[in-house]
């Protein structure tokens, strides 16, 4: 639902939907196996959508979060179901 939110906020912005500084990684976002995915370095964080979940909830609902943004990342469109096209 958030990641819809985001899309919808921001019609005029192309990219993949995510979330900043989680981990100590810059970006990541939700892919289409609905894990958590560096698209940077091309590596899974989680090993499922329940953990992806369970995980975003934790880092939701933490003090130190970063936030979301839309990231423009070149030939990555396929790798997401966060992403949007404004």
């Amino acid at each position: 639902n958030w990641s819809n939110i985001i899309k919808y906020e921001h019609l005029d912005a192309d990219g993949l939907v995510g979330i900043m500084d989680y981990n100590g990684r810059k970006f990541v976002t939700v892919n289409n196996e609905y894990k958590l995915y560096d698209p940077f370095d091309n590596i899974e964080l989680t090993t499922c959508a329940r953990d992806t979940m369970l995980k975003l909830e934790e880092y939701f609902d933490s003090e130190d979060t970063s936030g979301y943004t839309i990231y423009s990342v070149q030939n990555q469109k396929n790798c997401s179901i966060s992403y949007t096209k404004g």
